[in-house]
C-alpha cells in the first residue's frame, strides 16, 4: 500500500465557517501549511465545506448558476492542499448526485469519481423523538424536523460525499444508516427520555456511517465515514452529548469488530471490515 497522508480542513478554512453560503469569505492562506507530497503518497482530506440551502433543489439551482463566491473560496482551499481522495461534509444530497457532480466539475481539476450518501437529516420518523407529546414535528412544519432521524429541514440536507482521482467500488460501498440506536451493544441512549415506540425506531446515525473502498492502484483503501451529531443543544438527558458518544463508537466498531452479527448494514451483510484492511477514518467529529 502507498503511503497515506490524511489532511483535516475545518471550519478555519473559512472565517468564521459562516452559515450564509454566498457571503464572500476572506481566504487563509492553506498553501503555505500544506506539506510537499513524497513520490507515491496518497492525500487524503476532509473538509466541512457549509455548502447547503434551506430547500431540496435549492443547491443544485445555485451550482447550475455558478460564480458564487462562496464556492470560489472553497475551490481555492481544496486546490490548494490538493488531495487525491476528498470526503465533503455539509453538502446537500439527491439520489440523482447531481449536486456532488456539479460541486466536482467546478472545482476543475481530474475528480472524476463520484459518490453521494443519502443521510438521515430531514427523514421524518413520525415518532415522538423530542417527548414532547407530538410526533408531527417533521420538515416543512417550521421546526425543522426535531421528530426526524436527525436534524435538518428536508432529507438529505448537510449530508456528505467522496470525491477521488481514483475509482471508488461503488457495488462495495456499505451504508449503516438504517442500524438502530438500541442495537449497539452498552449504548447510552437514555432510555428513561425515549419512549418505547421512539426506541424500536430510532436509527443511530444522525447522517450516515459508510465503507467506502477505493481501488489505489492494485491496493484497496476503506474510506470509514461518519459526521456525528454535536454533542449539544439538548436537555438534562443529555440526548445528543450520548448519541455522538455512540456515533464515534460505531466508528470504531466497523474498523475493530469483523464478525459482530450485531453491526448489520443496509444491505443486510454484517460485520465490520475484514482484519487487515487499511482503512482512514473521515468525516467531520
Amino acid at each position: 500500500m502507498r503511503k497515506i497522508l490524511a489532511w483535516i480542513l475545518g471550519c478555519a478554512g473559512l472565517a468564521g465557517c459562516s452559515d450564509t453560503p454566498d457571503i464572500q469569505q476572506p481566504l487563509v492562506p492553506v498553501s503555505e501549511a500544506v506539506p510537499s507530497r513524497a513520490e507515491g503518497t496518497v492525500r487524503v482530506a476532509t473538509f466541512n465545506v457549509a455548502f447547503f440551502r434551506d430547500e431540496p433543489g435549492a443547491l443544485i439551482a445555485d451550482l447550475e448558476l455558478g460564480n458564487h463566491p462562496r464556492a470560489e473560496a472553497i475551490r481555492a482551499i481544496i486546490n490548494s492542499v490538493d488531495p487525491d481522495i476528498l470526503v465533503i461534509n455539509e453538502i446537500d444530497y439527491d439520489e440523482e448526485g447531481r449536486a456532488i457532480n456539479l460541486f466536482a466539475n467546478a472545482l476543475g481539476t481530474d475528480y472524476d469519481f463520484r459518490l453521494a450518501l443519502p443521510s438521515n437529516t430531514g427523514v421524518a420518523s413520525w415518532t415522538d423523538l423530542d417527548n414532547d407529546g407530538r410526533s408531527d414535528h417533521a420538515p416543512g412544519t417550521g421546526n425543522y424536523g426535531n421528530d426526524s432521524f436527525g436534524y435538518g429541514q428536508f432529507p438529505g440536507q448537510y449530508a456528505f460525499a467522496v470525491i477521488s482521482r481514483y475509482p471508488i467500488d461503488e457495488a462495495a460501498v456499505r451504508t449503516f444508516q438504517k442500524l438502530l440506536w438500541r442495537d449497539l451493544p452498552n449504548n447510552l441512549m437514555p432510555t428513561d427520555f425515549y419512549s418505547d415506540d421512539a426506541q424500536e425506531v430510532f436509527r443511530l446515525s444522525s447522517k450516515n456511517h459508510a465503507v467506502v473502498p477505493i481501488n489505489v492502484g492494485e491496493n484497496t483503501l476503506h474510506m470509514v465515514l461518519a459526521h456525528p451529531t454535536p454533542p449539544g443543544f439538548d436537555g438534562p438527558e443529555d440526548r445528543n452529548g450520548r448519541r455522538n458518544n455512540d456515533e464515534i463508537r460505531l466508528l470504531m466498531e466497523m474498523v475493530a469488530a469483523p464478525d459482530a452479527n450485531w453491526l448489520v448494514d443496509d444491505a443486510g451483510q454484517q460485520g465490520g471490515l475484514p482484519p487487515g484492511s487499511a482503512f482512514v477514518l473521515a468525516g467531520d467529529l
